[in-house]
């Protein structure tokens, strides 16, 4: 797959929605119960992330081939990179500074700021790792800052693996595509056996492992066709059964460990198998959708910094009251979705421009 796919690009921008204001409700611990509760409520979003990896390995197909015609290691792994670390640093070298310069104190005695969850002071070379984007798995200790992170320091891990992977069945001269189904059950191991005194060989690694592999597995199942009315019956059939289940059910029985596999290995690929379908490709094939779709990991990437800084603000003109309101975390995803455009056309694309033309003369 070497395009952006509009319905996918939906998905993702609502997911990263949903994950932004479960964050909202989990940094500030507001009570939003009755309301929309999606930090303690009846709809765990942690194995969300793992549609992200998913899709992340889904849209890795082209790489998977760049990197069987000779693309060194060099100006693979380097295009990836580059292009996820300049929101990456600047969103947690924000996130700290806000931290350190106007709330140090309390900080520094107590580990809560201003209602803000931190689990301890973290040192100088531990932020800047997390910045550099190799915080989680990379053996950094975990420190809270800008936590979010976490996902780009294991979405880099799974690049590596990618091009180890494929370079070791070329050696082996076996399918690729046998050694990315052993990543998917290696993934699921390490998801519930760690191995923490290795690299790269943790929980969330584990998480991002198996999702990343399943997720480019369905790319090859789906290359070249588009899916079946057989097929997407059975996709909607699958998400529309589980939906009922979460409804009828006991809810959180269907997202916790070992039922989440439900989700991860099930009804994401049925939703991503609807999100390729001509109906989905024609009703999101819109510009603005994939403007969206691009502009979604801007969100992701500042939300948790745009929640400090918020925090900051209440502290200063006292609207704390409102901050712990349903109208008071849709407010604040509006504006995290106005300064993503700001920060996708002004900061992302110049900084992606300048390391494009980096990378060519490398």
């Amino acid at each position: 797959m070497s395009k952006r796919i509009g319905a996918l690009d939906v998905l993702k921008s609502l997911v990263i929605s949903v994950l932004a204001c479960h964050h909202y409700q989990w940094l500030l611990r507001g009570d939003y119960r009755f309301r929309l509760n999606l930090y303690d409520g009846a709809f765990y979003v942690g194995p969300l992330v793992e549609l992200f990896f998913l899709l992340s390995g889904f849209l890795a197909l082209r790489y998977k081939k760049q990197i069987e015609q000779g693309q060194s290691f060099r100006a693979f792994f380097l295009r990836r990179y580059l292009r996820l670390l300049p929101l990456c640093f600047l969103s947690t070298l924000c996130y700290e500074l806000l931290n350190r310069i106007y709330m140090y104190d309390s900080f520094r005695l107590t580990g809560v700021v201003q209602n803000l969850h931190a689990t301890e002071s973290p040192d100088v070379w531990s932020t800047l790792a997390i910045a550099m984007g190799f915080g989680t798995g990379w053996g950094v200790p975990d420190t809270g800052v800008n936590c979010a992170m976490w996902y780009i320091s294991v979405l880099l891990a799974c690049y590596l693996l990618l091009y180890f992977a494929t370079w070791l069945a070329g050696r082996l001269r076996v399918s690729p595509y046998t050694v990315y189904a052993g990543m998917v059950l290696l993934g699921v191991s390490l998801s519930y056996h760690p191995v923490d005194v290795l690299p790269l060989m943790t929980a969330n690694n584990g998480r991002g492992m198996y999702s990343f592999f399943l997720g480019l597995l369905l790319a090859r199942a789906l290359e070249g066709r588009r899916p079946g009315r057989g097929l997407l019956l059975g996709s909607l059939a699958v998400v529309l059964g589980y939906v009922l289940a979460f409804c009828f059910s006991y809810p959180r029985a269907l997202i916790t460990p070992g039922y989440g596999y439900l989700a991860v290995f099930l009804v994401y690929p049925a939703l991503v198998i609807l999100g390729t379908s001509a109906p989905a490709q024609k009703l999101f094939g819109g510009g603005w959708v994939r403007t969206m779709g691009s502009m979604s990991f801007s969100v992701y990437a500042w939300h948790l910094t745009g929640i400090v800084a918020l925090s900051i603000l209440s502290d200063l003109f006292g609207f704390g009251d409102w901050l712990f309101s349903l109208r008071g975390m849709l407010v604040f995803l509006l504006c995290m979705w106005v300064f993503a455009a700001f920060s996708h056309f002004c900061i992302e694309k110049p900084i992606a421009r300048c390391t494009d033309r980096l990378l060519e003369k490398l």
